[in-house]
């Protein structure tokens, strides 16, 4: 269930992330966007995106101890970092690839928790 939400949530900011251009193509004004740029809509999906994937990350290992989908939520986080210290359109794309590889992260971890618990059975 973690990484589901996990997963969701990531999605949710990619949706974010691609919401804001889509918007502006279509003639919306900034100023009716301002509230998609606010630094507390940022930390409304970070932090549970964070410490879901500590959570559900760290608690696959203990099961499965296989690489990849720390890995891929190390890449991710690093790169969910990375994007708010750049140009709006490196940012843009920077946490729309970061938020893919947490998906990727989370879908990984839940599959080898199911393998794993297979395998006990």
């Amino acid at each position: 269930m973690k990484d589901i939400l996990g997963a969701t949530i990531s999605g949710l900011c990619i949706i974010h992330c691609m919401l804001t251009p889509v918007l502006l193509i279509m003639g919306i004004s900034m100023a009716g966007l301002s509230f998609l740029e606010s630094e507390w809509v940022h930390q409304l999906l970070a932090v549970p995106m964070v410490l879901l994937l500590v959570w559900s990350i760290s608690h696959g290992w203990r099961i499965h101890r296989q690489r990849q989908p720390v890995l891929f939520g190390l890449a991710g986080l690093l790169l969910l970092i990375a994007s708010l210290s750049t140009t709006d359109v490196l940012e843009t794309c920077l946490a729309v690839s970061a938020g893919l590889i947490l998906i990727l992260a989370h879908l990984l971890n839940r599959k080898l928790i199911r393998n794993g618990a297979m395998q006990c059975a």
